[in-house]
Order: C-alpha cells, then structure tokens, then sequence
C-alpha cells in the first residue's frame, strides 16, 4: 500500500469512468446551449462527456473537469475530437448555474481552426488565460474559493447568465460494471 505524509498508509481508490447520458440535468443538456451562444466554432466538434467515480485533485486543489483533445490513437477507436472529463462526486453537489459555468470553462479550452485550403477543422487544447477564463469570471463571477486571484477583474455586476432550463436535476446513474478506463469505454461504443 502506497505511503502518505510522515508513513501514513493511504488507501488507494480504483477510479471507474462512464459515458455522462444524454439526458436532463447532463453535461450534454448545458453543452448543447452553451456551444451555439459562446464557443460556436464547435459547432462540428465531436466531444465525449466522460464522468469518473473521483474529481482528481493537483496538490490540495480538487480538479471538477478536464478537457482534452483526442489522439490519434484512441480516435481510431471512437470518432471524438475532445473528451470532457468531470468528478461525478463533485458534479453532483453541484447546482445548475455551478455545472453551466464548469461545462463553460471546459468548453474554452476547446479550440479549432478551419484549414482555409481543405476546410478541415484542426482541434487543439487552449491554456487558462490566467489561472481562469476571463470570459467565465465576467459571466459567473466569483463562482469558486479559489479563484481569489480574479477578483480585481470581475465586474461590479457579472452578465446576468441565466442557468439552461433543467427541469429536474437528474443525477447521473452510478458507473457501469466493469468500466474501468477510458479505453473500456470506447470499446463498448
């Protein structure tokens, strides 16, 4: 068993992943409002809302989401461009103008270009532009503790974005059996 500060033993916890359903209250649901009104240049793009049992955390920080561009290898088993990752156990705590503006941020880091001779979309990962979005702290705010370092740039009044119409917050059904890793996942497409 692995070791934790000062010889602690730390329990080590299996992670599973599943597809997030199409379904009220999903990543989907927010996604499908969000791409056409703030990031419509992926309009095309085709992305897999992954859930994980565990958000992963860096140091003491909890990471809710991660986006990331799809390689070569993993397209050759399933047809996406992006993954977006989230932690089922905080997605779930979660309300809705909280999962609007988490789907938002994951959503900026999705970027493309249109090839201007073949008119094929490049996708590529955006950085933060700061340790945040701007374009997330004028429409939400301070909407997490950590973001301390963005509020000399929030407005006095953030843009009144409304939360999508979810009419009842459905949580997601628990993983699936067997599911363990994102390559389960896309194998049973």
């Amino acid at each position: 068993m692995p070791k934790g500060k000062k010889g602690t033993k730390v329990e080590k916890v299996k992670i599973e992943y599943w597809k997030a359903a199409d379904e009220t209250g999903s990543p989907q649901e927010f996604a499908k409002q969000l791409v056409p009104k703030y990031h419509s240049h992926l309009a095309t793009a085709k992305i897999c809302y992954l859930f994980r049992t565990k958000a992963r955390t860096r140091g003491p920080k909890v990471i809710l989401g991660t986006a990331s561009r799809m390689n070569s290898r993993l397209q050759a088993l399933a047809d996406y461009d992006f993954i977006i990752e989230i932690g089922y156990d905080e997605w779930k705590e979660l309300n809705a103008t909280q999962k609007q503006a988490l789907l938002d941020h994951e959503l900026c880091h999705c970027g493309g270009e249109e090839n201007e001779h073949t008119g094929e979309m490049k996708w590529r990962i955006l950085p933060h532009d700061l340790e945040e979005f701007r374009d997330i702290v004028k429409r939400y705010g301070f909407w997490r503790s950590d973001i301390k370092e963005f509020v000399d740039s929030v407005p006095a009044k953030p843009s009144a974005v409304k939360p999508v119409n979810v009419s009842s917050e459905k949580n997601q059904p628990p993983p699936p059996d067997g599911i363990e890793n994102v390559e389960d996942i896309l194998q049973t497409q």
